[in-house]
């Protein structure tokens, strides 16, 4: 019995260094694509790189965050004693930024933010979706819990006397930066201490393109506080004991529970958590992670599915009319996996979503045979750079929509501007440093033969399962913002100065 607990125990060593090493070779292998990349294709528009420019700003971001760190280890007592002001300081500029950022530019929204937006208006006035946009949910029912998700805001918004709709969803995308940052610092201050807590928050402020998604009304940003906030009650329930664990998995569920409701990725994050719990060889404590987490989650997916219903009443066109979720993989095997409108068109034109999803499975086996492995290979790598190489988040194609104040800002951030390759650069090579110390940082603990299942390597897995969930679907770089929480955390898990707690209850498995 011992020798089999034995081989077991050395078995998830071995299965958690190579996973490491992975990781490491992942992530350092997509920084230098980035990094040394002369090409770029995003949407219809393309453009020339020069890596010697790339590097140079990338530089300058390092020496940026070498002065940030060398500060927080000379005057690491103050900033330990006002640690929540310093928070707090970094929070407002943030959120004032993202206002500020967002009401410049801010578009008189096209295609599924317009349906998002002017739907969570007659949900929010009316109780019920616009005629004009029925069609489009009985298609794409995915998007009709952002519509409903806004709505809400909306309405509460209207309460406490905000009238306009396109302010009142600015102030919703503020603090959903707001409260994404908090987590971010949370996240990592639960497992590499106060000062790497602050660090991460002070690395997310210069993440430029998250203030000009202020303006966009869509699922990344709504989805991106509860991937962060179910990953932190998740690590504060490794540490907890009793009741207060079972609640904290609890309101771990509820928050996947919403997430996936908004959008389905967020699901990755919870499948982390469940890997992370069978890695500890406890099956009773796997058990009732998938009771705490699971029943919320399908208890608010069902709510979802009534409330779907009662706003799309006709049952045949709901049951035969949406776009089957293998259609989104199917699309990911074309070209470099972006949307492209001839396979939406193929998957719509059955009017039956069993036909349809049975031809897009014929249309998948046919181009994974046609490419063989090396096809494969070759198709992933151009996917990755499509949706892990653009530190912009494909920002600029939601913000080209009809801007309703066209300014400075627009001959920055739009792809056919002056200013856009210096836009790109400058965000981009902060990205770039990001995905280099999330590989050198699991690197590290690869070369120091580091294998416990700690949370650490809760994070990890969590980036690298949507990874691979982007190898599968749709690509494009604005998915990755709703995990940059976790790339973030990843970046900073190392932690610097005092309250270090690499040795704490946090980083210990979760009792059974």
């Amino acid at each position: 019995m011992n020798t089999g607990s034995s081989c077991a125990s050395r078995f998830s060593r071995f299965l958690l260094r190579a996973f490491t090493g992975v990781f490491c070779l992942l992530f350092a292998a997509i920084s230098a694509a980035v990094l040394f990349a002369t090409e770029r294709y995003p949407e219809e528009y393309s453009y020339t790189l020069q890596p010697s420019r790339m590097l140079l700003f990338a530089l300058l971001w390092a020496a940026v965050f070498a002065a940030v760190f060398w500060l927080c280890r000379r005057f690491e007592k103050l900033i330990l004693r006002r640690e929540r002001w310093f928070a707090a300081a970094m929070l407002l500029g943030l959120t004032a930024g993202s206002l500020l950022a967002g009401w410049l530019l801010q578009t008189d929204t096209l295609n599924d933010v317009r349906a998002v937006f002017l739907s969570a208006q007659g949900l929010a006035q009316e109780g019920c979706l616009p005629q004009e946009f029925l069609g489009y949910y009985y298609i794409r029912p995915n998007n009709l819990s952002s519509a409903l998700f806004l709505s809400v805001w909306l309405r509460a918004a209207r309460i406490f006397g905000c009238a306009d709709p396109g302010l009142a969803a600015l102030l919703l995308n503020a603090l959903l930066l707001c409260i994404g940052a908090a987590l971010v610092r949370l996240l990592v201050r639960e497992i590499a201490g106060p000062i790497a807590g602050l660090q991460a928050l002070f690395a997310l402020l210069t993440c430029i393109p998250l203030y000009a998604y202020a303006a966009i009304y869509y699922s990344d940003l709504y989805a991106l506080p509860f991937v962060a906030g179910s990953l932190l009650l998740y690590c504060r329930a490794c540490r907890a004991q009793g009741k207060r664990r079972l609640l904290l998995l609890g309101g771990c569920g509820l928050l996947l529970g919403i997430g996936v409701w908004i959008k389905v990725s967020v699901g990755i994050a919870g499948i982390a958590m469940l890997v992370h719990t069978l890695f500890q060889r406890r099956l009773r404590a796997a058990a009732r992670f998938l009771a705490l987490v699971a029943l919320p989650l399908a208890l608010f997916l069902a709510a979802g599915n009534l409330l779907n219903a009662r706003l799309l009443p006709d049952a045949a066109l709901r049951q035969d009319l949406p776009l089957p979720y293998n259609h989104w993989i199917m699309m990911g095997l074309e070209g470099d996996g972006r949307w492209n409108n001839a396979d939406e068109v193929f998957s719509a034109s059955f009017g039956d979503q069993a036909l349809a999803a049975a031809a897009d499975w014929e249309v998948i086996r046919q181009r994974v045979a046609d490419y063989g492995v090396l096809g494969m290979l070759r198709l992933w790598a151009r996917k990755t750079m499509y949706s892990f190489g653009d530190g912009t988040y494909n920002v600029a194609s939601m913000l080209d929509d009809n801007p309703l104040r066209p300014n400075f800002l627009h001959g920055i951030v739009l792809y056919d501007s002056p200013h856009f390759l210096s836009f790109f650069y400058l965000c981009t090579s902060c990205y770039c440093l990001l995905l280099a110390a999330a590989a050198l940082r699991a690197g590290y603990d690869f070369i120091r033969g580091k294998t416990a299942p700690d949370l650490v390597f809760l994070l990890r897995l969590t980036l690298f399962g949507f990874w691979l969930f982007m190898m599968l679907w749709e690509s494009n770089s604005r998915y990755l913002v709703h995990y940059l929480p976790v790339l973030y955390s990843c970046a900073f898990l190392g932690g610097t100065g005092a309250g270090h707690p690499a040795e704490s209850p946090a980083a210990a498995p979760p009792a059974a």
